[in-house]
């Protein structure tokens, strides 16, 4: 063997050599680009499913709380403007909290006057266990 022959061999063994490198790198790249994208697709559907869930949870709390609704927005007292003092509203509003650990705050607004123009609002807040 001549040295041109061996060195042809020795350059076609490190192309080849280079190319299978190459090829590789080549797999390890779109395998971990493949990978983040799943990543990525992974933690959207997570966040996605936290929201319905949050907004399902939510839903369901309203419509706990609705039947509710009715007991201040229909109250004849305050739309007649007889509302003297307003201890019995503060009553019921505690009494409704009380009652109901999923209330967190409560406000009524009212004018104690009938069409006095100025309203009044008494606002309860629980924290933690008192009101």
């Amino acid at each position: 063997m001549t040295s041109s022959d061996k060195r042809r061999k020795q350059a076609i063994c490190i192309a080849s050599l280079l190319c299978l490198i190459s090829f590789l790198l080549l797999i390890y790249v779109g395998y971990e680009y493949k990978s983040s994208k799943t990543n990525e697709i992974i933690m959207e559907d997570a966040k996605n499913d936290a929201l319905q869930k949050a907004k399902s949870a939510i839903k369901k709390l309203i419509w706990k709380l609705i039947p509710r609704a009715p007991l201040f927005m229909n109250c004849k007292d305050l739309s007649s403007g007889k509302l003297g003092n307003d201890s019995r509203l503060k009553e019921r509003l505690l009494a409704e909290m009380k009652n109901n650990s999923n209330i967190f705050s409560i406000v009524v607004a009212y004018s104690p006057a009938l069409n006095a123009g100025k309203l009044y609002a008494p606002h309860f807040k629980r924290n933690g266990s008192e009101i």
